[in-house]
């Protein structure tokens, strides 16, 4: 009994040193030094459109250390603080091409949860934009993919409707 037990202390502790391990590397503590700096522009950010920014920095530095799921979370409190950016969602896109999975899960949580206004269509898009090269691609997801199409389409025609009307109000 005391054996067994000396040897399951011995494989925990092996298993706790595999997983410490990555963290010891220089290049990785490098990683997180700059991750930690990324997080503390964003706190200190005076606008939300640079909180952003230095948010998806730190998002994309996490996914550099294959931290997924900081990663993740930081581009998803990115998307939220300028939901108008346009260049953060190619900026997620690629930085988590690895894992389709999450970057779909993140573009439909944040779809779900945009206005109608059309200010916010554009961003709208390139998120739908985003999620229907995750179905076509990666993910295979032909009766997802279909379904964005058609969306696209519909915002596309409100948006050029929208910018037909305020043309014709400017006259």
């Amino acid at each position: 009994p005391r054996i067994a037990l000396i040897g399951i202390a011995i494989a925990f502790a092996a298993y706790l040193f595999v997983q410490v391990r990555p963290a010891l590397s220089p290049r990785r503590r490098a990683l997180y030094g700059e991750l930690r700096a990324a997080r503390k522009r964003a706190e200190e950010a005076s606008s939300e459109p640079a909180r952003a920014v230095a948010l998806a920095d730190a998002a994309e530095i996490a996914a550099r250390a294959s931290r997924w799921v900081s990663a993740s979370g930081l581009f998803l409190r990115a998307l939220r603080a300028d939901p108008h950016g346009l260049e953060l969602v190619s900026r997620m896109a690629t930085a988590l091409a690895p894992r389709p999975r999450r970057s779909a899960s993140i573009l439909e949580r944040r779809m779900g949860g945009i206005g109608d206004g059309p200010e916010e269509r554009p961003a709208f898009v390139a998120m739908a934009r985003a999620l229907l090269a995750l179905y076509d691609g990666p993910l295979r997801r032909r009766f997802n993919a279909k379904l964005i199409t058609r969306l696209i389409a519909h915002e596309e025609a409100a948006l050029t409707h929208a910018a037909d009307r305020a043309e014709t109000s400017d006259r």
